[in-house]
């Protein structure tokens, strides 16, 4: 069966703790597309309604940070991002299989044509996760997580850092 969210096992080498934080805290924030509930400040936990709630919501985002840094197992990316060709990423991304699984910024109207979504909108993906460790997921997804549906599409050295330049 599948997993409902990405693991956590090794988390500290793809993002880092603040950006962490700040998507366990309103994960829409960041990303409108993002399929994680937002849990502070709701009806139960909103600090506007009840100051005193304020400081117990931000000791547990960095709580729960704390906690997922502790347990996060090292992980060193294979490859090392050099940079790429944003519009061969672009066009990569919308013809190699991307889009068969993920929503992309600037191709929503292909999006929603395809609309399987069984990975995440790549919507800021470059901006939140370490570049050699995207180049390195891009190769061979299952060197970071064994058990990911993520396929490997085969792509050049050339080709993941232009995806990744795109994205």
């Amino acid at each position: 069966k599948r997993k409902p969210g990405p693991s956590l096992e090794k988390i500290a080498s793809k993002v880092s703790k603040e950006f962490f934080k700040n998507w366990v805290w309103d994960p829409k924030s960041f990303n409108p597309h993002a399929m994680m509930p937002r849990f502070f400040e709701q009806s139960n936990n909103n600090s506007k309604e009840h100051p005193e709630y304020a400081k117990k919501n931000v000791a547990e985002v960095n709580a729960i940070a704390e906690f997922i840094w502790e347990k996060s197992k090292p992980y060193r990316p294979f490859k090392k991002y050099e940079g790429g060709d944003i519009d061969n990423g672009k066009s990569l991304v919308t013809s190699v299989g991307c889009m068969g699984c993920h929503g992309v910024q600037g191709a929503e109207e292909m999006s929603e044509k395809v609309g399987s979504y069984a990975g995440p909108f790549l919507y800021g993906t470059g901006s939140k996760v370490d570049p050699d460790w995207l180049v390195s997921w891009l190769k061979k997804p299952d060197h970071y997580q064994e058990d990911t549906i993520m396929p490997s599409f085969r792509l050049t050295d050339k080709e993941a850092s232009d995806i990744a330049a795109y994205l």
